[in-house]
């Protein structure tokens, strides 16, 4: 490697360690406060850059906070992942998805809002390109967001190919149906947790088990 590759090799790999800095100091940020609340100002200082570095990395907050989101969407497709190629037939995938979907949602009720607040303002459902001049950890998580959608789809299509799922239903709206259901669920629990005890005479394990329950009848008792 001649000393110019080697240059801008170092250059690159100090960027991304800048990079990962910023990224760093935004998700201890955004675990104390909400994402509106944060100004550029506050993530700069936290990671000892200026705002102007800020903007030699990302295109704008919105992509920093994309990159927190990342982060998350890693983690939770890797163990969901892990957990569907552990499972036998396609309904056990399903169900196995969607506890590490429980799981990391309720450890991590903020990536949950930011998970909402990126697909009501950024994600174009399934296949469909990005909009133009979004930033590279924006077209990343859509990306991801599409990788846990064809999960779920091939699990669907795996349960009809071995009769542990029974629907007429498209795989496609299938996972859309699912979808709603356990965003539904979690944001029940994340609303009224508190209350479960006092007024409904229920554990949140409790309702995880009646909820996986409904779900298991649905899809196995067509």
């Amino acid at each position: 490697m001649d000393k110019e590759a080697t240059r801008i090799e170092r250059k690159a790999w100090a960027a991304e360690q800048r990079r990962e800095r910023i990224v760093e100091k935004a998700i201890k940020l955004f675990s104390k406060s909400d994402i509106d609340k944060i100004p550029m100002e506050e993530i700069a200082k936290a990671s000892g850059y200026t705002v102007q570095n800020l903007y030699s990395y990302f295109p704008d907050k919105e992509d920093i906070f994309a990159a927190v989101l990342l982060n998350g969407l890693n983690t939770m497709l890797s163990a969901a992942r892990e957990a569907s190629d552990a499972s036998g037939t396609g309904l056990e995938k399903i169900l196995a998805i969607g506890e590490q979907f429980f799981t990391f949602s309720l450890n991590n009720p903020k990536y949950f809002d930011l998970n909402l607040r990126f697909e009501k303002k950024y994600y174009v459902y399934h296949k469909k390109p990005a909009r133009a001049h979004q930033g590279d950890f924006i077209e990343k998580c859509h990306q991801l967001i599409d990788e846990m959608s064809d999960m779920i789809i091939e699990a669907i299509k795996t349960g009809l190919e071995d009769g542990s799922i029974k629907t007429n239903l498209d795989p496609k709206h299938l996972m859309l149906l699912l979808w709603a259901q356990i965003i539904g669920a979690i944001q029940v629990i994340l609303m009224r947790q508190k209350y479960f005890s006092d007024i409904y005479e229920l554990t949140t394990e409790a309702f995880l088990s009646e909820f996986k329950s409904l779900i298991q009848t649905y899809l196995s008792k067509r």
